[in-house]
This record gives structure tokens, sequence and C-alpha cells, in this order.
């Protein structure tokens, strides 16, 4: 079935099964009656909501996320937060029926008129990545709350996953951020909060790096391109504090910033050439989508061929032909396969437990212990894996893990029979797994392993001393005991006495009995 050239519905595939509801649904007064642009009027009041929307990613890598509310009152006063999460009315609206489902993909209403918040760039990285490019070009608002006590230059501080290198994903960042032309007509907004523990000096040191960036974005710590939220024409800095601002150096500064930043993009006008660029160069585009790692991002929900696709087809409507019947129930369950082409173990991570890793031939062999629910039994259950389906970066905290948890009661009789954590670094390669390379996060978690090795051989050190001296305690007690039953000389001598009564008495009883018998011959 042929796939509209803007998104994954074409009204006019004559080729769909669903043709016919298309065409009663085109024969409504809805639709035949009302232009197109009180549709869209009726579409927008319908589908904005009072709060500003928080997209969560639902597992990691995933392309599926839910929103929570988030509640920001005027200028000069604190976040609030109200901590739920939200049923949108576009999701039930979309389901009304083919044509609407239409409408609101391809004019795309709800990413217009309601503001989208973040609270670090990665967030905002994998929403845009996973978000079809007609969404990414209807978002109009985008706020930024970093939950950070210090201001970071480039405005991509990522405390939620500390082990982004943020330097390498900055230009990809704002290379989708390029593609946004809705964002580039309205705003683009960072939030920051001044604390209440923050000293006066602090803050007012605080204000004037702001007053510096804002001025020349070139000013930035280790921001030699000048690439960076603060060089964009539709950036702006939002400054909360906890009370009214009385300090008169404080508000000087406020205003000064925001004179800067004025005064900023006036001069740059539509905007720096380098932005404008991203925006077509499609190696860059490229490597936003690869290193926002999402499983199935919006580029391919549009492309892909929804008949044929062995992943499944993105759209609701056509997900069936990817299920096979549940022969309990008789309903249709998703098949998913339970390893990648690469043979690696697709589960979601938190699902299962490493209980054991072992020798064995030809491979290692790891006891995986799976919750309920997660792969074909609704009980826990335990399944041997070779080591090789955990051989992927994802897995590498299961595997340090299991070596953390396992350390404390292992044995020196389990510990041979157990894979150390060199052996797991020999075996996976130096790449397979992150060790070695410039990016920090695999940097931090080859330090890590190397401190989880370190303690491993400390344990196996210990083990075997206590091995040793235990041989000798036993030895120790055996002398003690045999010295008690002894005793002295005196006591020598007696046993001896006693022992040769009793060899004396055995030897005339084997005499007695060999007369018996000859007797009895």
């Amino acid at each position: 079935m042929a796939t509209g050239t803007t998104g994954v519905v074409n009204l006019d595939d004559q080729e769909h099964p669903l043709l016919h509801r298309t065409n009663t649904n085109y024969g409504t007064y809805f639709f035949r009656k009302l232009p197109i642009e009180l549709r869209l009027r009726i579409y927008e009041y319908a589908v904005y909501e009072d709060h500003i929307i928080e997209p969560i990613q639902v597992e990691p890598r995933s392309n599926k996320f839910y929103c929570e509310y988030q509640m920001v009152p005027d200028f000069q006063s604190c976040c609030e937060h109200v901590d739920r999460r939200v049923k949108l009315t576009v999701v039930p609206l979309s389901y009304t029926c083919r044509a609407i489902y239409a409408d609101l993909q391809y004019f795309c209403p709800f990413y217009k008129v309601n503001t989208f918040l973040f609270t670090n760039a990665s967030r905002i990285h994998e929403y845009l990545a996973a978000i079809t490019p007609q969404r990414r070009r209807n978002i109009w608002w985008i706020q930024i709350s970093p939950s950070i006590e210090k201001p970071n230059p480039m405005w991509s501080f990522d405390q939620t996953y500390p082990y982004t290198k943020e330097k390498k994903r900055n230009d990809q960042i704002l290379a989708l951020l390029s593609q946004c032309s809705g964002v580039q007509k309205h705003r683009l907004r960072v939030d920051l909060n001044l604390y209440q523990h923050w000293s006066p000096e602090y803050t007012i040191d605080v204000l004037q790096r702001c007053l510096d960036w804002a001025r020349d974005p070139l000013a930035i710590k280790d921001a030699t391109t000048g690439h960076s939220f603060w060089s964009l024409p539709f950036f702006r800095l939002r400054i909360y504090s906890f009370g009214p601002i009385t300090c008169p150096i404080k508000k000087k500064l406020i205003s000064d910033i925001n004179g800067a930043l004025l005064a900023y993009r006036r001069r740059i006008g539509d905007g720096p050439q380098w932005f404008l660029d991203m925006a077509t160069d499609s190696s860059l585009q490229d490597s936003a989508m690869e290193l926002a790692d999402i499983h199935f991002t919006g580029e391919e929900r549009v492309a892909a061929d929804k008949a044929a696709s062995l992943r499944g087809p993105p759209s609701s409507r056509t997900r069936q032909k990817c299920k096979e019947p549940e022969k309990n129930l008789g309903t249709p369950v998703r098949v998913v396969p339970k390893y990648s082409e690469e043979g690696i173990l697709t589960v979601p991570e938190k699902s299962i437990t490493i209980q054991k890793i072992r020798w064995a031939e030809p491979d290692v062999r790891c006891s995986v212990r799976w919750a309920p629910g997660s792969y074909k039994s609704n009980t826990w259950k335990t399944t041997r894996e070779d080591l090789s389906v955990f051989l992927a970066p994802q897995w590498r905290e299961k595997l340090a893990h299991f070596y953390i948890d396992t350390m404390g009661s292992i044995t020196l009789k389990e510990m041979r029979n157990t894979p150390s954590p060199s052996d797991i670094m020999k075996i996976a390669g130096a790449d397979t797994l992150g060790f070695c390379t410039g990016v920090r996060g695999d940097k931090q978690f080859t330090d890590e392993w190397k401190r989880i090795t370190e303690l491993w051989e400390v344990r196996r050190l210990k083990l075997e001393r206590l091995e040793r001296l235990g041989g000798h305690d036993r030895f120790s007690q055996s002398l003690s005991q045999l010295e008690a039953m002894v005793g002295e000389r005196d006591g020598l001598s007696q046993c001896v006495s006693q022992l040769d009564v009793r060899i004396s008495f055995i030897k005339a009883e084997i005499e007695r009995s060999r007369q018996l018998t000859i007797t009895s011959t």
C-alpha cells in the first residue's frame, strides 16, 4: 500500500482495505460542508492542553512517549509540577475516523498549540528523532527547564543520562532543531532558577556570565564554533526566583541580559548561516538519528512498507497483520523475536536478572531469571543463555550488577567456576561493550569495570588465603585433640599398655576360632 509523501496515512490509497470507510466519512456534514480552516480551528480548540506537556519516554530507545503536566506560573516565581500522567484529547480524537486521523496527522494542530517541556537536551534529541518530520516541522513552542544548580554554558546539561558526551551531541540536537521551522518562527525558551541557597555573590556571578554569553556566544567556554542555543534568533532566557528580586544589581543584570539578547537577535537577523546549513546537511541529520538511539525513528515511520516490514507497521490500523492468535484467549498477540539478527537479547533490560555465569563448552553460559510476563510466562522463570546474547552495550550494566551483587557471598569453588570480569573483557573484546573508547560514558564504564575487576581479584586472593589458613587450623585442631587424649608421659604409657592388652585379646579370639574350625572338620 502506498504511503503518503508527508505522513503515514494516504487516504487516496485505492488498495487500502478501509477505503469504503473513508468514502463514508467524506459524505458526512462535518467534512462536506465545513471548510478546512474551520475544521482546523475546531481541532486546535479540542487538542489544546491547559498545562505544559512534558514527554517522557516509555522505555529506553522506544519511540513511544507518555505525557506529564507541568504548570509554570508567572515571571519571577518558582515552577510547580503536577505529578500525574495525562490522557491527551488528541488520542481518542484521532480514533474517531480515518479522515480526522489524516487531518490531525497532516496539519498537526496538537504540535502547534501546545508547549513541550524538556528537562535536558537529551530528551529533546530523543523526542524530535522519534516523531515524524511533519510533526517536527509543526512544533511551535519548546521550553527547557534544566534541573541544575549551576547554569551550563551550552544549555544541554544532562543529569538524567550522565554518560552522554554533550560536545558530541550538541550539533546533532541543533540539527534536529533546524528542521523545526515552527519553533524558528516562535520560541525556544530556557528557564533558569536562581536558587535560594545561592549566595548573593554567586547569584551575581551567574547573571554576569549569562550576560557575557548573551552578548557573545563565543564567550562560552569551549564553544569554539559558537554552536549553542544562545546563538539562535528564537532563543529566549527566562529567569525565576523564589520571591521578588529586590537587589538592584540583580535587577540591572537581568535587564542587561534581556537587552543583550534582543540586540543580538537584531544583529543576526534570520539566524546564523551555520544553523541554516544544518537543515540541508544530510550526513549531520543521519548522525543525529543514529546518536538518538531510537529503535524506530520518525523517518522510518514514513518510509516503512506497512505490508512487508519485518519489524511491523508503525500505524495501529495495520498492526494486526504482525500478530498471531494467542491459543488460550483467542486474541491476537504481537510476536516479538527473542533475539536480534546479531544474536543479542531484545527484551527490556529490567525484565531479567543474571543469577549465574559459568564456564561451559563451547561458550560461557548464564542463568537468567525472567520477570512474570516478560517472556512466554506469567510466573518467574529461569533459563540458560549463552554469554554472547549479552555482549552489547545495553547489557553491560546487567553484567556489572551481577559481579557487584555476587562478590559479597560467592565461595571460592563458585568463583573458580565463574569467569572473572577480566575474562569477560577478553571474550567480549574492547569495542563490543564500549571498553576503551573516547566517549565519556564508555570511559566511565571502563573505569568502573576495572574497579570491579580489582575487587574480584582481591576477593579471590582473600578466599584462597582463608582456605590455606583453614587447612592449617584443621591440622592444628587434630593435634590438639590427640594431645588432650594422650596427655602426659604417664598417660601415654597407660594408653600403650591398654592397647597391648586389647591386641592380645584379639589374637586369642582368632586362635580359638581357628581351633574350632579344625575340630568340626
